[in-house]
């Protein structure tokens, strides 16, 4: 006795992998739109978009990511005071285009290196 029998397989989406420094140091007082580090992402499922978010721990609004790229930049130079809080905790998202969409989290520590400020003497 023989049967024939067609079996279907649905892909199922694999969430990502955020590649991410755990640390990176910049120098307070940093020019807005410097270059902080660059996030990247791996994904089993090939040909899928992907976009990158801050989503916690930048209440100064310090700094920025650039969704399409993970590339994080000073967005405001102010809060950058070594004196004042020499260290930042970012919390960085990717989040992928499948069905559903999964996302992969990581946390950066930006820490602030201190620059001798000018005075009058």
């Amino acid at each position: 006795y023989q049967e024939t029998f067609t079996i279907a397989i649905a892909d199922v989406n694999e969430p990502p992998t955020l590649i991410a420094p755990s640390s990176i140091q910049i120098a307070e007082n940093s020019v807005v739109g410097s270059i902080v580090g660059v996030v990247g992402v791996t994904d089993p499922d090939a040909g899928q978009h992907h976009a990158f978010s801050i989503t916690a721990e930048n209440d100064a609004g310090a700094f920025v990511i650039d969704a399409a790229t993970g590339t994080i930049t000073v967005a405001d130079n102010a809060p950058l005071d070594f004196e004042t809080t020499p260290t930042f905790h970012l919390v960085v998202t990717v989040t992928d285009d499948g069905t559903p969409p999964l996302s992969a989290t990581a946390t950066i520590t930006i820490q602030l290196t201190d620059v001798p400020e000018g005075g009058v003497d």
